[in-house]
């Protein structure tokens, strides 16, 4: 198994190949992947019934378990999903704006691939068809942090969508980065001296990767009208140790919730 820093560095070797592919590659391979998963759906929901068991045996709360549970129609929704991503117009090499300065020099905005995204989110596995196919689409590669309690989950929509890539040409590699839990900070100020937090644990990994990263989604469940309480820790953390290794860098959240719940976590998360 890589290190974090290991699979950093590999994605981004990765998004540099990633970007040259022209759309009908893409969308080619979109196209593979949700065929994938409709054909595979026996071996992804027997994955995803050994994350329910150990769910069930850890006492899960119903409504979580309604998050992680995969049935045939929500491994269609997700093909779908890459269906719909393969139809959108490609954003690379998109003109957003343009100019003349008036010595006649034509300046011009365009859309490029971000490079390498990482994407932190809770036991949702649709959020890893999503997220991919998204980040794919974009010509960017991608590092995934899904939770522990989805492992087996994501880890068998990853090996299909993985197959079908390579049946396109397209060149993959998985990258597994561990959940761990995450405490929050005591501002006891060691990392101002040393630029890591002293517990020495995933938040230090994370910034390790962040210089290999051009661009960032932070992923929550809504709890009690907030951000669960281990993303807000890890983020915390994270921007008081090295909120300037950021800057520059584009940022996004996305959160799961029902109604006006988003209205609090998504400040928390882009703030």
């Amino acid at each position: 198994m890589k290190t974090l820093v290991e699979s950093a560095k590999a994605a981004k070797a990765a998004s540099l190949e990633v970007a040259q592919l022209g759309t009908e590659r893409k969308n080619e391979a979109l196209r593979a992947m949700a065929k994938a998963l409709v054909e595979k759906t026996p071996e992804i929901l027997a994955a995803n019934e050994k994350d329910m068991a150990k769910g069930r045996e850890s006492g899960m709360p119903e409504s979580l378990l309604d998050r992680l549970m995969l049935n045939e129609a929500r491994i269609a929704g997700m093909a779908e999903g890459l269906e719909q991503v393969a139809d959108l117009p490609d954003p690379v090499g998109r003109v957003m704006d343009e100019w003349t300065r008036p010595n006649g020099l034509v300046i011009r905005k365009v859309r490029v691939p971000m490079g390498v995204i990482g994407i932190i989110y809770e036991a949702r596995p649709n959020v890893t068809v999503d997220a991919a196919a998204l980040a794919f689409k974009a010509g960017s590669a991608i590092l995934l942090r899904g939770s522990s309690s989805a492992y087996e989950s994501n880890a068998a929509l990853v090996r299909v969508m993985r197959g079908a890539l390579e049946g396109c040409g397209v060149e993959t590699e998985i990258f597994w980065i561990g959940s761990h839990p995450v405490a929050g900070c005591i501002a006891c100020g060691e990392c101002r001296k040393t630029g890591k937090c002293f517990r020495n644990d995933c938040v230090n990994l994370f910034l390790e990767k962040v210089p290999g990263c051009d661009g960032f989604v932070f992923g929550s469940p809504v709890h009690f009208a907030s951000a669960a309480g281990g993303m807000s820790s890890f983020l915390d953390r994270v921007f008081y140790i090295a909120s300037a290794r950021f800057r520059g860098k584009p940022g996004a959240a996305v959160t799961s919730c029902r109604r006006a719940a988003v209205a609090e976590p998504a400040p928390l998360l882009t703030g």
